[in-house]
Protein backbone atom coordinates (compact mmCIF):
# COMPACT_ATOMS: atom_id res chain seq x y z
CA UNK A 1 0.00 0.00 0.00
CA UNK A 2 2.86 2.62 0.72
CA UNK A 3 4.41 1.18 -2.55
CA UNK A 4 1.61 2.24 -4.65
CA UNK A 5 1.26 5.93 -2.51
CA UNK A 6 4.88 6.42 -3.07
CA UNK A 7 4.02 5.35 -6.91
CA UNK A 8 1.12 7.39 -7.25
CA UNK A 9 3.35 10.47 -6.03
CA UNK A 10 6.05 9.91 -7.92
CA UNK A 11 3.58 9.55 -11.45
CA UNK A 12 2.11 13.04 -9.89
CA UNK A 13 5.18 14.98 -9.95
CA UNK A 14 6.30 13.29 -13.27
CA UNK A 15 3.53 14.55 -14.57
CA UNK A 16 3.88 18.00 -13.03
CA UNK A 17 7.51 18.40 -14.61
CA UNK A 18 5.90 17.43 -18.42
CA UNK A 19 3.32 19.72 -18.03
CA UNK A 20 5.74 22.88 -16.65
CA UNK A 21 8.22 21.37 -19.83
CA UNK A 22 5.65 22.01 -21.69
CA UNK A 23 4.53 25.12 -20.47
CA UNK A 24 8.33 26.38 -21.18
CA UNK A 25 8.49 24.81 -24.90
CA UNK A 26 5.15 26.94 -25.62
CA UNK A 27 6.88 29.69 -24.07
CA UNK A 28 9.94 29.58 -26.09
CA UNK A 29 7.88 28.88 -29.42
CA UNK A 30 6.00 31.67 -28.79
CA UNK A 31 9.11 33.95 -28.30
CA UNK A 32 10.98 32.81 -31.01
CA UNK A 33 7.64 33.26 -33.35
CA UNK A 34 7.49 36.80 -32.01
CA UNK A 35 11.30 37.81 -32.77
CA UNK A 36 10.88 35.98 -36.45
CA UNK A 37 8.19 38.53 -36.68
CA UNK A 38 9.81 41.47 -35.37
CA UNK A 39 12.96 40.75 -37.48
CA UNK A 40 10.81 40.04 -40.16
CA UNK A 41 9.20 43.97 -39.94
CA UNK A 42 12.33 45.39 -39.43
CA UNK A 43 13.89 43.89 -42.41
CA UNK A 44 10.91 45.01 -44.72
CA UNK A 45 10.84 48.20 -42.92
CA UNK A 46 14.86 48.68 -43.68
CA UNK A 47 14.01 47.72 -47.54
CA UNK A 48 11.47 50.33 -47.69
CA UNK A 49 13.74 53.08 -46.32
CA UNK A 50 16.25 52.21 -48.71
CA UNK A 51 14.00 52.54 -52.00
CA UNK A 52 13.14 55.43 -50.41
CA UNK A 53 16.47 56.62 -50.27
CA UNK A 54 17.51 55.42 -54.08
CA UNK A 55 14.37 57.24 -55.70
CA UNK A 56 15.35 60.71 -53.32
CA UNK A 57 18.80 59.96 -54.79
CA UNK A 58 17.34 59.77 -58.06
CA UNK A 59 15.41 63.16 -58.00
CA UNK A 60 17.94 64.87 -56.58
CA UNK A 61 20.27 63.69 -59.42
CA UNK A 62 17.73 64.94 -62.13
CA UNK A 63 16.67 68.25 -60.13
CA UNK A 64 20.58 68.75 -60.55
CA UNK A 65 19.84 68.75 -64.15
CA UNK A 66 17.73 71.01 -64.40
CA UNK A 67 17.74 75.14 -64.23
CA UNK A 68 15.08 76.00 -62.02
CA UNK A 69 13.84 79.35 -64.20
CA UNK A 70 13.45 77.82 -67.51
CA UNK A 71 12.90 74.05 -66.75
CA UNK A 72 15.31 73.66 -68.85
CA UNK A 73 18.23 70.92 -68.70
CA UNK A 74 21.30 72.75 -67.10
CA UNK A 75 24.89 72.68 -68.04
CA UNK A 76 25.40 69.54 -66.00
CA UNK A 77 22.38 68.20 -67.93
CA UNK A 78 24.33 68.93 -71.32
CA UNK A 79 27.37 67.19 -70.55
CA UNK A 80 26.01 64.32 -69.02
CA UNK A 81 24.82 63.74 -72.79
CA UNK A 82 26.76 62.16 -75.74
CA UNK A 83 28.14 64.95 -77.61
CA UNK A 84 29.40 62.27 -80.34
CA UNK A 85 28.12 63.20 -83.91
CA UNK A 86 26.52 66.30 -82.48
CA UNK A 87 27.09 69.74 -83.09
CA UNK A 88 26.51 72.26 -81.02
CA UNK A 89 25.08 76.30 -80.99
CA UNK A 90 25.55 78.63 -78.12
CA UNK A 91 23.17 81.63 -77.92
CA UNK A 92 24.63 84.47 -75.72
CA UNK A 93 22.84 87.38 -75.11
CA UNK A 94 24.24 90.53 -75.87
CA UNK A 95 24.52 93.16 -72.97
CA UNK A 96 22.24 91.16 -70.46
CA UNK A 97 23.50 93.11 -67.79
CA UNK A 98 22.27 96.40 -68.78
CA UNK A 99 18.48 94.32 -68.96
CA UNK A 100 19.33 93.68 -65.05
CA UNK A 101 20.45 97.05 -64.59
CA UNK A 102 18.16 98.75 -66.54
CA UNK A 103 14.70 97.16 -65.47
CA UNK A 104 15.80 95.05 -62.84
CA UNK A 105 16.63 91.25 -61.87
CA UNK A 106 13.02 90.49 -61.68
CA UNK A 107 12.67 91.89 -65.70
CA UNK A 108 15.70 89.85 -66.54
CA UNK A 109 14.32 86.65 -65.01
CA UNK A 110 11.05 87.30 -66.87
CA UNK A 111 13.20 87.98 -70.37
CA UNK A 112 15.77 84.68 -69.67
CA UNK A 113 12.11 82.48 -69.14
CA UNK A 114 10.28 83.80 -72.09
CA UNK A 115 13.41 83.63 -74.28
CA UNK A 116 13.52 80.23 -73.80
CA UNK A 117 10.29 79.62 -74.62
CA UNK A 118 10.72 81.85 -77.66
CA UNK A 119 13.63 79.69 -78.90
CA UNK A 120 11.98 76.18 -78.47
CA UNK A 121 8.95 77.66 -80.26
CA UNK A 122 11.26 78.09 -83.23
CA UNK A 123 13.34 75.14 -83.25
CA UNK A 124 12.28 72.45 -85.83
CA UNK A 125 11.87 70.37 -83.60
CA UNK A 126 12.79 68.77 -80.07
CA UNK A 127 14.07 65.48 -80.28
CA UNK A 128 16.57 66.85 -82.97
CA UNK A 129 17.60 70.29 -81.22
CA UNK A 130 17.67 69.96 -77.30
CA UNK A 131 17.79 73.12 -75.80
CA UNK A 132 19.53 73.76 -72.41
CA UNK A 133 20.44 76.92 -70.85
CA UNK A 134 24.09 77.14 -69.09
CA UNK A 135 23.44 79.42 -66.75
CA UNK A 136 23.57 83.44 -66.71
CA UNK A 137 22.53 84.84 -70.09
CA UNK A 138 23.86 82.06 -71.96
CA UNK A 139 22.25 79.34 -73.58
CA UNK A 140 22.86 75.85 -75.96
CA UNK A 141 21.46 73.62 -78.53
CA UNK A 142 22.42 70.54 -79.03
CA UNK A 143 21.83 69.07 -82.69
CA UNK A 144 22.01 66.12 -84.29
CA UNK A 145 24.98 65.25 -86.77
CA UNK A 146 22.71 64.78 -89.99
CA UNK A 147 21.35 68.51 -89.39
CA UNK A 148 24.82 69.84 -89.25
CA UNK A 149 24.17 71.76 -92.43
CA UNK A 150 21.25 73.55 -91.09
CA UNK A 151 22.83 74.76 -88.50
CA UNK A 152 24.13 78.40 -89.25
CA UNK A 153 20.62 79.12 -91.33
CA UNK A 154 19.12 78.11 -87.86
CA UNK A 155 21.62 80.71 -86.02
CA UNK A 156 20.96 83.20 -88.11
CA UNK A 157 16.66 83.25 -88.31
CA UNK A 158 17.11 82.81 -84.51
CA UNK A 159 18.80 85.95 -84.31
CA UNK A 160 16.48 87.60 -86.57
CA UNK A 161 13.93 86.31 -84.90
CA UNK A 162 15.21 87.57 -81.08
CA UNK A 163 16.09 90.89 -82.41
CA UNK A 164 12.56 91.45 -83.67
CA UNK A 165 10.66 90.09 -80.52
CA UNK A 166 9.80 92.36 -77.76
CA UNK A 167 9.18 91.14 -74.21
CA UNK A 168 7.01 92.85 -72.39
CA UNK A 169 7.75 92.88 -68.79
CA UNK A 170 5.05 95.03 -66.43
CA UNK A 171 3.75 97.43 -69.41
CA UNK A 172 7.37 98.02 -70.92
CA UNK A 173 8.99 96.39 -73.85
CA UNK A 174 12.47 94.97 -73.51
CA UNK A 175 14.63 94.54 -76.97
CA UNK A 176 17.43 92.10 -76.82
CA UNK A 177 20.15 90.70 -79.57
CA UNK A 178 22.01 87.58 -79.33
CA UNK A 179 24.98 86.40 -80.76
CA UNK A 180 25.94 82.23 -81.67
CA UNK A 181 28.82 80.48 -82.06
CA UNK A 182 29.00 77.27 -83.80
CA UNK A 183 30.89 73.53 -83.28
CA UNK A 184 30.86 70.70 -84.90
CA UNK A 185 34.10 69.02 -83.90
CA UNK A 186 35.64 67.76 -80.27
CA UNK A 187 35.50 69.66 -77.95
CA UNK A 188 32.41 71.17 -78.65
CA UNK A 189 31.80 73.00 -76.06
CA UNK A 190 35.37 74.39 -75.80
CA UNK A 191 35.08 75.24 -79.79
CA UNK A 192 31.61 76.77 -79.59
CA UNK A 193 32.25 78.97 -76.54
CA UNK A 194 35.55 80.19 -79.01
CA UNK A 195 33.42 80.16 -81.78
CA UNK A 196 31.20 82.78 -79.78
CA UNK A 197 33.73 84.98 -78.82
CA UNK A 198 35.16 85.07 -81.78
CA UNK A 199 31.72 86.33 -83.18
CA UNK A 200 31.19 89.12 -80.07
Amino acid sequence: ENLLKILEIHLQENAQTQGQFQIINLSLAVAFITSMIMIMFLLLKVQRENIELIELQQALEEAAKVDKLTGLKNRFGLLQESLDDKSLMLINIDQFKHVNDFYGSAAGDFVLKELSGFILANLPDTKSYRLYRMGGDEFAILIDSDLSLACHALGEKLIQLIEACRFNFDDTDIQISASIGVAHEQPLLEKADIALKTVK
